[in-house]
């Protein structure tokens, strides 16, 4: 049937007229969780390896276009500015993550599929829901969705996909029936592309392409998981089957170790809890959520002088528990217990661990309450007493606790972030300058933390 004859927008008949590039690339997950342990731009290896191994193309021009575009955005600040480089405008990238057993992740494009004959749409060819649409990036390959982080590839999501498309206007495959589609304008500037509704008939008769037409090819990056994540010159860990005070200064007396390593030693008592749900709509593990709170944390205040009176290696294992209880809570009653489960297990473990009393009132303090994210959410000025209330129970003065308290608070709820390696979710209430490696409050969150400080020190 001819195409000006159908009431539809094809997608049925395979109009992809080849040659098309697909490049499939090996990288070690151990060089790649270095780099972002040794606290540089975590992508550096992947951009790098890619290079190295892409023929000469126009797959190979759109990979040095989209290096060249993210090198000029981050040495101007920001990775949201206008395209700044002309090569960059002739192309655009979609981003996939993908777990090796073949379990679907938010990304995967088979999520938006089910009014489509799947079979019709391999490789991420087609975007078909308007969510996955919205993921093309015209100009820059959006990092965070294309390539798997760390906390990542230990849970098995291990390979990146980044699809490349030609950067013209397009529209969506329609079904029977349909008399309207979704036409997107991918801009020569600006971050995402803009969609709007437009007639079935108005995008025949301007014969707008689907990205099936504009579709060059695709690099598909799979992180071999090829040797222990401990370096083999770690210290020794005596096998128990639970946490001892000698495994655990081991490790956080090391200058080498990371969060990874950390949770390791909590794992032969702990691992059962970190491996159950961690009760959030996000469907992390506690494991998940627990290594990128302590992975924010080591990105943006690890080498960063702390409050008064505080150990960084004690807080990052303050860190690794401070949702230990959640599992606890959930099975007995509901995840509005997690506090109180919490302490009564960091209480006993501390205790038997032979920590101070003062060490124990700190580490507990910290975790009995999310006052922060409730005044954010309700601004109740009776707040501003149980942050008192948990600065003496922690012994430390009240502005110190306080100071504390923010770190706190931004590394966990930060890695409820794409920032964080995870969905976006709590995005808005930060601002992250991964060149400079800082993390602040967002402006209008900042007003309300500003609000509660005035009330706590008034």
């Amino acid at each position: 049937m001819d195409k000006a004859e159908n009431n539809e927008i094809p997608n049925i008949e395979n109009r992809i007229e080849g040659p098309h590039e697909k490049t499939i690339i090996h990288i070690s997950a151990k060089e790649y969780d270095k780099e972002w342990g040794d606290g540089r731009y975590p992508y550096n290896t992947v951009y790098s390896k890619i290079l190295e191994n892409l023929p000469l193309g126009e797959l190979r021009k759109a990979f040095e276009a989209a290096t060249k575009e993210r090198d000029a955005r981050m040495a101007n600040g920001s990775y949201t500015d206008p395209i700044i480089t002309d090569e960059a405008k002739k192309y655009a990238f979609r981003g996939i993550k993908r777990r090796s057993d073949e379990k679907p992740t938010y990304e995967h494009p088979k999520a938006t599929l089910a009014t489509v004959d799947e079979n019709l749409h391999t490789h991420g060819i087609d975007a078909v829901g308007l969510r996955t649409a919205k993921n093309i990036m015209p100009g820059l390959i959006w990092d965070m969705y294309a390539f798997p982080s760390p906390n990542d590839i230990e849970s098995g999501i291990n390979t990146g996909i980044v699809v490349v498309y030609r950067n013209e206007p397009y529209v969506l495959p329609t079904n029977p029936g349909e008399t309207e589609t979704y036409f997107f304008n991918s801009p020569n500037f600006g971050q995402k592309s803009k969609e709007e509704k437009i007639s079935v008939e108005d995008a025949k008769r301007q014969d707008y392409p689907t990205l099936r037409d504009l579709y060059i090819g695709e690099v598909e990056i799979h992180f071999d998981q090829d040797k222990s994540r401990l370096d083999p010159e770690k210290p020794h860990l005596e096998k128990y089957p639970f946490v001892t005070r000698l495994n655990l200064d081991n490790i956080i007396n090391d200058p080498r170790h990371k969060p990874e390593d950390l949770m390791q030693v909590l794992d032969v008592e702990f691992g059962n809890k970190y491996n159950q749900d961690a009760g959030v709509w996000e469907n992390y593990s506690l494991r998940e959520h627990t290594l990128m709170a302590m992975g924010q944390f080591r990105k943006y205040f690890y080498d960063r002088p702390m409050p008064e009176g505080i150990n960084k290696n004690f807080v990052e294992l303050v860190f690794a528990l401070h949702d230990i209880g959640v599992p606890d809570a959930i099975k007995n009653g509901g995840k509005h217990l997690q506090h109180e489960y919490t302490v009564k297990i960091m209480e006993q473990t501390f205790s038997r661990l032979d920590f101070s009393p003062q060490e124990t009132n700190l580490a507990t303090a910290l975790v009995d309450g999310d006052p922060i994210g409730s005044y954010l959410k309700h601004r109740n000025p009776e707040i501003s007493s149980q942050v008192i209330k948990m600065a003496k129970k922690s012994g430390l003065p009240l502005r110190e606790f306080w100071e504390t308290l923010k770190i706190f608070y931004m590394c966990d709820a930060g890695s409820y972030t794409a920032d964080a390696g995870g969905i976006e979710s709590l995005d808005y209430l930060f601002v992250f300058d991964r060149v400079n490696h800082t993390m602040d409050f967002s402006s209008d969150t900042k007003t309300k933390i500003q609000e509660l400080e005035r009330q706590i020190f008034k």
